[in-house]
């Protein structure tokens, strides 16, 4: 699979929908439950966004940094770039779609490839 710069939008467009659903999922939990206070965290560091310096300079985008709970191995997994196809090194099973170069030269996430901001 390869990715497109014209892919930036509609992902972002995605990320914004989920971030939007959070409130509707509080709903039916308690408020004292481990999920309610988590994903009230989360929501409230997403909409706050206090790391946005560093995010940015590390190439992620608000929702991967603080909405994505994604499960990851604890081993070095070699991926291919899905911009310029390069083979490189993430520390991590949880591969990220682009390399740190693509990234920062289309102005979009490393991990989702959507828009930074």
């Amino acid at each position: 699979m390869t990715w497109h710069p014209t892919e930036a939008a509609s992902i972002t467009h995605q990320h914004h929908q989920a971030a939007t659903t959070i409130p509707q999922q509080l709903t039916p939990l308690h408020p004292t439950s481990y999920r309610w206070r988590e994903l009230t965290r989360r929501f409230q560091a997403y909409s706050e966004d206090p790391q946005a310096t560093s995010r940015q300079h590390a190439g992620t985008c608000r929702t991967c940094l603080y909405l994505d709970a994604g499960l990851a191995g604890q081993a070095f997994t070699q991926y291919a770039c899905e911009g310029c196809h390069r083979t490189a090194l993430w520390h991590n099973t949880n591969v990220p779609r682009l390399c740190l170069a693509c990234a920062r030269y289309h102005g979009v996430c490393q991990r989702c490839g959507g828009s930074i901001d």
